[in-house]
């Protein structure tokens, strides 16, 4: 692509939430925005990754360019940029013309000739934010061309550049407002061109940038990769309690964990280890989250990070519908499966029905697949319990009733049939919705003709893969046909156990089985 190697936006509003744009290439003489380019517009990215993204001219990762309109802008917030390369400036970020936020974001392990990480032209401010790990020619961290800065509660350290290692301010740094509990540089190096303000932090001799923080971007908990902490960093505990500009670290950890707040975008976890050595442990891991260790060899820390987003890369479902919170459960400690954990859930808004079909869900993040481990629920004690041989991401869910499942899916497909009207491919998805709606209109007789119902699914599914050759999204026609697979089971086991129950005919209990 010319301009924005994955999204190109000229003038729109654009929300990136919760996404992952990654591997993108906008090549050529106007090769920009290796993963977003977008002209004007008011554009915000909130708990996303933007990674080894490639652009010819600028922006390896975001480009935001000329605007003069003063609703322009562009604002990152509880992000990662890492990995972006561009041939010319800002190699994870590059902004001119518009108002530049950064919040509560990591910026690593960008490479530009101009600002390794942000190549900044006009007004710009970045809040508790963590800039490390950049390389450029000028300005491995950042790059500043005219217009005010405001640098705030941040940590820039451990850039590379042959002129300005953290920072280089194109005028001398008279329009850099610092002042306010930055750490620059390390090892008595603030790699800046101006003078750091008297509340900042100038690590002395022999604070190494590994005595700061860890060098390699990690899982650490949340959405978004980060740096962590080391204990005894220069960062721990510098910030005032009653200055901490946000409430909570990009994570979504609660700032201060100390007795006062820590600077970037990272707030370590001081707590003393809640997992001892054992077998049996059980673990309170904060958020109405109990976990249970079969046997632990090594103490660690064992904490739970709720959310109402759900992980990045998760896929939705027909089939069940989540209470809204997820947990990130993860460990310090060694340990021998199996695990048991026990997630407290609000009965507040679900009727009996809906209480009894509760299940506990694991998000398996290599197959990208969520996995029902449930093994029991107290519904006296509002507690679902489910064991596991891992700690990933943890969800309650309503199990949907067939009918309901397969309502979900005639609204889906009627959606993606329209976006096709007129075609072929609309055609044949007008077809697998007719065999979905006969389904439904089977499964609403009294009683229900479940037997019915699942050959008119199995044609609905047949359909689909006629679909999929005819052009419809393959991952789009595979969850659709899992969730068809999946209800087509369930109807089969409701047949069994209604032949059964109401003494069928050896044959009928023999056709419900197969």
């Amino acid at each position: 692509a010319g301009r924005g190697g994955g999204i190109s936006n000229d003038y729109g509003t654009v929300t990136i939430k919760n996404s992952i744009i990654s591997g993108n290439i906008a090549e050529g003489p106007w090769g920009s925005g290796g993963g977003l380019s977008t002209y004007a517009g008011q554009v915000s990215i909130e708990n996303s990754t933007i990674a080894n993204n490639v652009s010819a001219k600028s922006g390896g990762g975001v480009e935001h360019i000329h605007s003069w309109d003063s609703l322009s802008s562009l604002t990152i917030t509880n992000s990662t940029i890492n990995g972006n390369t561009t041939d010319i400036n800002g190699g994870g970020v590059f902004s001119s013309g518009a108002p530049l936020t950064i919040n509560n974001s990591t910026i690593s392990g960008n490479a530009a000739e101009k600002g390794g990480g942000i190549y900044r032209y006009n007004e710009a401010e970045i809040n508790n934010s963590t800039i490390t790990g950049n390389t450029a020619n000028i300005g491995g961290g950042l790059f500043t061309y005219y217009g005010n800065v405001s640098l705030n509660q941040s940590l820039i350290s451990g850039n590379a550049a042959t002129d300005g290692r953290e920072i280089f301010a194109f005028d001398g740094g008279s329009a850099i407002n610092a002042d306010n509990y930055n750490i620059f540089g390390y090892n008595g190096d603030d790699g800046i061109d101006f003078n750091p303000g008297a509340s900042d932090i100038v690590p002395s001799v022999g604070v190494q940038l590994s005595d700061i923080l860890d060098t390699d971007l990690a899982d650490n908990g949340g959405f978004t990769q980060t740096h962590a902490l080391i204990p005894g960093s220069p960062a721990i505990d510098a910030l005032p309690s009653s200055l901490c500009s946000v409430p909570y670290d990009q994570r979504g950890i609660d700032r201060p964990q100390g007795t006062e707040c820590d600077i970037g975008a990272y707030e370590l976890v001081q707590i003393a280890d809640n997992t001892p050595v054992g077998t049996g442990v059980e673990v309170d891991a904060g958020e109405g989250v109990i976990v249970t260790f079969n046997e632990v060899t090594d103490a660690g820390n064992t904490t739970a990070i709720r959310s109402t987003e759900p992980p990045q890369g998760s896929p939705s479902s027909s089939a069940f519908q989540f209470l809204g919170e997820y947990f990130d459960i993860s460990t310090t400690a060694t340990y021998t499966s199996p695990i048991t954990v026990a997630i407290n859930y609000d009965d507040s808004d679900l009727s009996q029905m809906e209480e009894e079909a509760l299940v506990l869900f694991q998000y398996n993040e290599g197959l990208q697949e969520w996995q029902n481990i449930t093994f029991s629920i107290d519904t006296n004690n509002n507690v679902i319990y489910g064991t596991s041989d891992s700690l990933s991401y943890f969800a309650a869910a309503i199990i949907l009733t067939p009918a309901e499942a397969l309502k979900n899916i005639a609204d889906e497909l009627q959606s993606a049939m329209d976006s096709h009207s007129g075609t072929s491919l609309g055609d044949k998805l007008e077809d697998v919705l007719a065999k979905v709606q006969t389904a439904l209109d089977e499964l609403e007789k009294n009683p229900p003709d479940n037997q019915a119902a699942v050959g008119n699914i199995g044609g609905a599914v047949g359909d689909l893969e006629a679909a999929v050759n005819e052009g419809l999204n393959p991952d789009q026609g595979t969850d659709f046909m899992d969730c068809l697979a999946g209800i087509a089971r369930q109807l089969a086991v409701d047949a069994l156990n209604y032949a059964i129950d109401h003494g069928g005919k050896p044959d009928e209990i023999g056709d419900a089985q197969e």
